[in-house]
């Protein structure tokens, strides 16, 4: 946390210290799965940021960053970063605008379909 900014970064879609899926967008894994994985991710980092903080009242997000492991010629990369999105608006409200970046890399840590770096800002109480 750097003043009113928490950063969180290397999100992957762990369950139970388990990584959900392994593989790349384009190959094996589908783009169901993929929306799926980003919004696992980013239920962890929701979990992650209510740990740090105790509670998300006055939170909002000031960007979010989604990588996806692809083949070359995946292009629906900002599909697949919906399921973050959706995740984080019912979170942090519907009216919650997600600014965001969505972006593929020819791989990820541990094999990860997806990382997710979420950067959030608290407003004074």
């Amino acid at each position: 946390m750097i003043g009113d900014k928490l950063y969180l970064s290397g999100q992957i879609p762990f369950v139970d210290e388990v990584l959900a899926a392994t593989g790349k967008l384009g190959d094996d894994v589908t783009m169901a799965e993929g929306q799926k994985l980003a919004a696992l991710a980013a239920l962890n980092s929701h979990g992650a940021a209510r740990q740090v903080l105790g509670t998300l009242e006055g939170v909002s997000v000031a960007n979010l960053n989604v990588f996806v492991a692809c083949a070359p010629s995946f292009a629906e990369h900002h599909i697949v970063a919906n399921g973050a999105s959706d995740v984080l608006k019912a979170a942090f409200g519907p009216g919650e605008a997600i600014p965001r970046t969505a972006v593929g890399v020819p791989s990820l840590p541990l094999n990860a379909p997806v990382e997710i770096q979420l950067l959030l800002t608290i407003s004074a109480a």
